[in-house]
């Protein structure tokens, strides 16, 4: 689906795209030889295409002395915004070196300047026939460029949504809004002035419903001490495995020594974070000497020739050429060094093991075995579904499964970021759509009152301006979509397939939209890596469902308009095709896939019968979301027939629901009126034109009430069942008048009429018309007299 000519899958990314490029270039090398300008470009961007492939991007495109790079195509990293401005900040630094170079052969040393937005895009192969190639295209692209042009020389302007990303890493300040060309609104711009000295989590949540997890590491702490072990914690990104470490390593005994490294995701050292660790264990700090490495030894007269070893396998120092050893007697040297070193009870605490290079994946359990009787406690963190270190059989290693926040505890954790309880609906989407996560959840929130969606109001009370269940912030996207980037062709196709078909399916019917792919064995391996749970494993047709929620919309998303209309339409017909039995059950579903299929026609009777079958069972939002979406389809199609059944539901819907105005119900009934022969169904017509009487009556513009009424007792008769509805609203309507002795004789009539030949709710609406405080006292001064 989708595959271009260099086997690229066209479909949506959310991308940080990076444009640089050299102020005054032009005039600067208008009369230098174009060969000594090419030569001298080449050694340029080789340099600043170093750093941008350094972090894991993508060069797409050199135009003269301008560059576009990108982070996120073709594979996305859930950091790909801050990976655009570390590549930034890089290419600066390259540039400034070159300066010299740049001045003997142009004059003058040109400054970059650099822009970079990040946003959803698509991903796809453009360009003419047999010149064509992937690249990317979208208005995220088009910003990046204009930020570029804006930028200071020397400069790196981001979007907000870039400076939103990497506010945990990189300082920035305000650059005032630009106004760009083809953009209702000035657009928020910030320059990265530098890298903090440390890096700040951009959030730190409240420690939520990990007391057993907590107390189980103090436990293996305590009966580990003259014992080493490994502890591996794992689950999804931004589930709480850093906050758990954070909140066991706060509460260690003073007698504990903690060291702590990480494993970078991009343009690490081999065994990179071992030789932090060994440094922090040695008490070595910057740069240093075999020396003084021999002398932080506790090894005697083998100190000097353990202190070459390391050095040399840890690039702690530089070591004279000679007198080398085996890869493996190194590894031997380095674990005896380091059990000698640990004289204390010690927590060892790596972060993000599945980036773990190469040589540290074979080090690390390597080391762990011959450190058994060691008192040390390492503890990593492991993404889910990431491949482990292979650790040896001597080594004793738990691991911990950290699963999503409950219900009420991510209400607890959503509560203490706003510092006080939403709206119970709002509290319900928002805790639904993150799934458990906290991470998710903070970001959504973050990306909600960023937008104006989550705000206070006068008394300092959050509320919202619009659903909350339609934002997916890009950091989320990028998180997730990493992860799809990482499935085989057929596991990602199925995924995205399935993402089509709804939040469960069964394994038929995605087999029926999926013939091309072996469906049962692409399952089992999705559900092996944790991104679909079978629900009951001794069906004979399994249903599947999504692990997390936001990965169905991040698979969804991903794919182009055109696909997804294309899959919802396979759905429908299988759907049609096999249960034709169950057309009422299944009518939303049927309906949906036809209407996001683009097939309005089949689509509106499927919709209006799922919304009189939610009307029926009385769950009213999902009828009125049903029904209020085949009205407008009816409406653009001119099928009266439907909009009008459509309408009349709404109008008996409407007054149940708080947020919905007599504004709302007058013009569903007005509309009724408007595609209604009343000659074809006078009482019908009547019955319309009551109600809409009714909602005018109850704004007080009686002015319009009045012909409403009168129309509809020209469509009447007197023995009719909808009279007393009609005398009802006549009492009520010359109530608003001040006319109460005449109401109350119209009230009273309503309700002989109503005894007659009445339903149960006619009689009602009657007798709370004539318990009406303006007439009410007047029925006790006739009973007076």
């Amino acid at each position: 689906m989708g595959v271009g000519e260099h086997g690229v899958t066209s479909e949506r990314r959310v991308v940080a795209v990076l444009f640089a490029d050299m102020a005054g270039f032009t005039a600067l090398t208008e009369k230098i030889d174009p060969e000594v300008v090419t030569d001298v470009m080449n050694e340029v961007f080789a340099a600043l295409g170093a750093e941008v492939e350094a972090v894991g991007g993508h060069v797409d495109k050199v135009v003269g002395d301008e560059l576009m790079a990108l982070f996120g195509a073709p594979v996305a990293h859930e950091d790909d915004a801050l990976r655009a401005v570390r590549a930034a900040v890089g290419m600066q630094r390259a540039m400034q070196a070159r300066q010299e170079m740049l001045h003997r052969a142009f004059g003058q040393a040109p400054r970059l300047r650099i822009g970079i937005h990040s946003g959803q895009v698509v991903w796809g192969v453009v360009g003419p026939p047999g010149q064509a190639r992937p690249t990317v295209m979208g208005d995220v692209v088009n910003l990046a460029s204009r930020l570029q042009h804006a930028a200071p020389e020397g400069g790196i302007l981001v979007s907000e949504a870039v400076a939103r990303q990497i506010r945990g890493t990189y300082l920035s300040k305000a650059w005032g809004p630009i106004v760009v060309k083809g953009k209702a609104e000035p657009i928020a711009v910030y320059e990265v002035i530098g890298e903090r000295e440390r890096a700040e989590p951009m959030y730190r949540p409240p420690f939520v419903d990990r007391e057993q997890d907590l107390e189980q590491l103090r436990d293996l702490l305590a009966r580990g001490r003259g014992r080493a072990q490994v502890v591996v914690l794992s689950g999804d990104p931004g589930v709480g495995k850093t906050r758990l470490v954070e909140e066991f390593t706060r509460g260690l005994p003073e007698d504990v020594l903690f060291l702590q490294t990480a494993c970078p995701p991009y343009g690490g050292e081999s065994l990179g974070p071992l030789a932090d660790l060994f440094r922090q264990l040695a008490g070595l700090a910057g740069p240093t000497t075999v020396a003084e490495v021999e002398a932080r030894i506790p090894l005697g007269e083998r100190a000097a020739r353990a202190a070459m070893v390391v050095s040399r396998l840890f690039n702690l120092a530089e070591v004279p050429p000679g007198d080398e050893v085996t890869h493996e007697t190194a590894l031997l040297v380095a674990a005896e060094t380091v059990r000698r070193l640990i004289t204390r009870p010690t927590v060892v605490w790596i972060e993000d093991l599945q980036w773990a290079d190469a040589g540290t994946r074979e080090l690390l359990p390597f080391m762990m075995e011959r450190l058994t009787d060691a008192p040390l406690l390492l503890v990593g963190n492991l993404r889910a579904g990431e491949e482990p270190l292979a650790w040896g059989k001597r080594t004793a290693v738990t691991t911990m499964q950290l699963e999503p926040l409950g219900e009420e505890d991510a209400r607890v954790l959503l509560a203490a970021m706003l510092e006080e309880r939403l709206p119970a609906d709002v509290e319900r989407a928002l805790i639904g759509k993150a799934g458990g996560n906290p991470f998710y959840l903070s970001e959504i929130v973050a990306t909600l009152r960023s937008m104006g969606v989550l705000i206070r109001d006068d008394r300092g009370r959050w509320r919202t301006t619009g659903p909350v269940d339609q934002v997916l912030p890009d950091t989320v996207q990028g998180a997730l979509l990493a992860r799809l980037d990482r499935l085989a062709p057929d596991q990602r196709t199925l995924v995205q397939r399935a993402a089509v078909v709804g939040v469960s399916f069964s394994q038929s019917l995605l087999g029926a939209v999926s013939p091309d792919i072996d469906v049962l064995r692409v399952l089992h391996q999705l559900e092996d890596a944790d991104l679909l749970r079978r629900r009951d494993p001794f069906a004979l047709d399994p249903e599947y469902v999504f692990v997390h929620p936001l990965l169905r919309e991040v698979a969804y998303a991903s794919l182009l308009h055109k696909h997804q209309a294309a899959l919802h339409w396979q759905v429908a017909e299988a759907l049609e095709r096999q249960h034709p039995e169950r057309p009422d059950e299944l009518a939303k579903t049927i309906g949906t896939h036809l209407d996001r299929a683009g097939d309005p026609a089949r689509a509106l009777p499927y919709l209006l019968q799922a919304g009189r079958r939610a009307a029926q069972q009385y769950a009213t939002r999902e009828a009125v979301e049903l029904l209020e979406r085949t009205r407008v389809l009816a409406r653009e199609l001119g099928r009266s027939e439907i909009l009008v059944e459509a309408c009349e539901l709404l109008g008996d819907l409407y007054p149940r629901m708080q947020e919905r105005g007599w504004t709302d119900e007058f013009d569903v009934w007005q509309a009724v009126l408007n595609h209604l022969d009343p000659s074809a169904d006078p009482a019908r017509a009547a019955r319309a034109a009551i109600r809409a009487a009714s909602a005018r009556i109850k704004e007080s513009r009686i002015d319009e009430a009045r012909p409403l009424l009168a129309q509809a007792e020209s469509w009447l008769t007197g023995d009719h069942p909808l009279w007393s509805h009609l005398l009802s609203e006549r009492a009520q309507l010359l109530i608003r008048e001040s006319q109460y002795r005449e109401a109350l004789r119209i009230a009273r009539e309503a309700v002989e009429v109503a005894d007659r030949r009445g339903t149960l709710v006619d009689r009602s609406h009657a007798l709370s018309t004539l318990a009406h405080p303006a007439i009410l006292p007047l029925m006790g001064e006739e009973v007076g007299a």
